[in-house]
């Protein structure tokens, strides 16, 4: 390292050192990863008057009956990661609990009561594919965590207000859009419920970043990724966990004590107050399900009862409308819901006025281009005017 006549510092490049993640682990520079892949089934119903169903999962592609194998607008539709993001809601339009999204949350709910009883300020971000579904997620998190989750997008008014906020709270959850992303450094996260579909391995490897920050000297704790099992979600994680050494990989027993939020500390597992400062801990009931074989409790994660060994790994129930809505794909265009519907409510009245100009350049184009894209062509017009 030299400095010049104007005080200005330069690095020889034999001064630059680039370590890989697994070494920064080892180092004790970033928080050790484990990634859960959440697998899921769904059963997708015709709603054809018979009771056909399509199974999907991310191991297997669905199986058409023989006079569906044409449609190639449905089996995009069903495919597992579109399914991932279709948002599940009850005959009342609410966010669906018994959903994939929701056995995903508690997952992460879960392992984050765990992670808080050694680090009492530990948070947990989810990453979602878009405004919608990012409201969808936060709703849910309420619903299962009891704790309203703070939600940062575009159309948030000051979000980096928000996101400071959330850093400096101990509040449980955090849910994204683009926000929070390389350069946004929030120390106590450790959980990271990752949706959004990565194309590039840098993308996948930035928002794990998010959660591998040390939170103080002597940090012990470790870091979750929760991801959809999909073949590049998968494909990323191995990489990750390949750089990172045995020992490194090794999940630590889950410990018999906790801290004190107050004092930091050491208390037994159950202890209701803080043996040196009286603090009150948190009487929140572990989550717990109950088998439909036997009626036994089961924790949230389990896989099986394990008073019968009932498995749990059921479909999630979806309808064909659902599958098709996860955003609409005609004609060979990948449509947004948010896009598709708004196509839909002008289409009725551009068909009429394009109709009544007689122009024949502009009826084949509507002739080409499905109703659901009406709202593209739209807001691709509008931001041309406005430009």
């Amino acid at each position: 390292m030299a400095c010049d006549a104007l005080g200005h510092i330069t690095h020889p490049d034999e001064g630059t050192y680039t370590i890989s993640y697994g070494e920064a682990v080892d180092l004790g520079y970033c928080r050790p990863l484990t990634f859960h892949r959440h697998e899921g089934i769904f059963s997708v119903d015709l709603e054809d008057g018979s009771s056909t169903s399509i199974t999907v999962s991310s191991k297997n592609s669905p199986k058409l009956p023989g006079n569906l194998k044409k449609l190639s607008s449905l089996q995009k539709a069903l495919d597992f990661y579109k399914l991932v993001c279709t948002r599940s809601l009850d005959k009342s339009g609410r966010p669906n609990v018994a959903s994939y999204h929701g056995s995903m949350i508690s997952w992460g709910v879960d392992k984050l009561d765990q992670i808080r009883d050694q680090m009492p300020q530990a948070g947990g971000l989810v990453i979602a594919p878009d405004i919608k579904f990012a409201e969808y997620m936060a709703t849910l998190l309420e619903k299962i965590d009891g704790e309203k989750p703070f939600i940062v997008h575009s159309n948030v008014v000051n979000p980096e207000a928000k996101i400071d906020a959330f850093r400096k709270s101990n509040k449980r959850w955090i849910v994204s859009v683009g926000m929070i992303s390389e350069g946004v450094d929030i120390p106590r996260l450790r959980i990271l419920l990752y949706m959004p579909f990565a194309r590039t391995e840098l993308v996948f490897r930035q928002a794990m970043g998010r959660i591998v920050r040390n939170y103080k000297n002597g940090d012990t704790t470790r870091s979750y990724v929760v991801i959809p099992s999909h073949e590049n979600f998968e494909r990323f994680a191995s990489n990750v966990e390949n750089e990172m050494s045995p020992r490194a990989r090794i999940e630590p027993p889950r410990s018999e004590d906790k801290l004190c939020p107050v004092c930091e500390a050491v208390n037994t597992k159950n202890a209701s107050t803080c043996s040196h400062c009286e603090h009150t801990f948190s009487d929140k009931t572990p989550q717990q399900k109950v088998c439909t074989n036997c009626d036994g409790l089961n924790p949230i994660t389990a896989k099986s009862c394990i008073s019968c060994g009932h498995s749990f790994e059921l479909p999630f129930s979806v309808s064909l409308k659902e599958a098709l809505r996860v955003g609409v794909i005609a004609r060979g265009m990948d449509i947004s819901e948010e896009e598709a519907r708004f196509g839909e409510k002008i289409s009725d009245d551009l068909r009429d006025k394009i109709l009544k100009t007689g122009d024949q350049n502009l009826i084949n184009i509507i002739r080409v281009i499905p109703e659901e894209a009406y709202g593209r062509l739209a807001a691709i017009i509008n931001e041309t005017l406005e430009n």
